[in-house]
């Protein structure tokens, strides 16, 4: 046996042993959120009996009342887990015993695989058009119907307004942009109109206070990881812009996301290429 073919089997040895113990991982993972999320949800319930804050205890009803959700991430788990460990078992067997069935059983597996990461990358540039058109159409409808003032945010934090108001507001900051397909839609949203606009005496607000520039190497982590968005006037480069429009973003969020995409395609590319390569 040349060396080539020893180094080649174990690599394929290595890899196969690396991925069976992740699937075996993800496996009992899977297994053991099964069995004992009613064990899980008991102790979430006892919690919540001798909660002696209201909205804590609020919290932990809701959450413990999800046995759904976690019953699907197991079983999502379990899939994934034994989907891994079946294809790094044939692989590794392979390898150790030199057997040319497992071999092609593997590969053939392998193949699938990669057939179907192919078939996806196709599907994904031939539909990227109409992917992008029904995303922004579902932003648009999330933003008309959730969207708030930032005022509102310490008042709303147990309400989905302020979840995925809070969401497009750091969109709007970390990607610099405002609004969906139009900087003026945001604006334009009906649940934004009727929350609090008013800014600090100077009038109510013509448009989302984070459509308008920051200054220069702001320090947004205030903002999108401490959610501290009281600091965010002191950070706009113009403290009148809110309420004037003047000098707001010009950039709609599709375009920015569009632009972010397509700047990092080439590493995307390269870690799809790095990925099929070790498969």
């Amino acid at each position: 046996m040349g060396c080539g073919v020893k180094l080649a089997r174990a690599v394929l040895l290595i890899f196969t042993l690396i991925f069976l113990l992740i699937g075996l991982a993800l496996l009992g993972a899977g297994i053991w959120m099964l069995v004992s999320q009613d064990r899980l949800f008991n102790v979430l319930n006892l919690i919540n009996e001798h909660a002696g804050n209201s909205e804590i205890g609020d919290e932990l009803e809701r959450v413990s009342q999800q046995k759904g959700v976690v019953a699907t991430a197991g079983a999502i788990l379990v899939a994934a887990g034994a989907i891994s460990a079946v294809i790094s078992f044939f692989g590794c067997m392979g390898a150790i015993k030199q057997s040319k069935f497992l071999l092609i059983i593997y590969a053939g597996i392998i193949g699938l695989l990669l057939g179907g990461q192919i078939a996806a990358a196709v599907l994904v540039m031939l539909y990227k058009d109409r992917a992008v058109s029904l995303a922004s159409s579902q932003l648009l409808i999330l933003q008309d119907k959730y969207l708030i003032s930032i005022n509102e945010f310490p008042t709303a934090v147990k309400q989905p307004e302020s979840a995925v108001s809070l969401a497009f507001n750091s969109m709007f900051v970390s990607l610099r942009c405002c609004g969906v397909n139009n900087v003026t839609d945001a604006a334009a949203s009906g649940s934004w109109q009727k929350s609090n606009r008013t800014w600090y005496n100077r009038g109510n607000l013509t448009v989302p206070a984070t459509c308008c520039p920051l200054v220069d190497h702001a320090d947004t982590t205030q903002l999108l990881v401490e959610l501290r968005w009281d600091f965010l006037p002191e950070m706009l480069r113009s403290f009148s812009c809110p309420v004037s429009g003047d000098g707001m973003k010009t950039l709609p969020c599709v375009e920015a996301l569009l632009a972010f995409v397509n700047q990092y395609s080439l590493w995307i590319l390269v870690g799809c290429v790095a990925f099929a390569a070790a498969q």
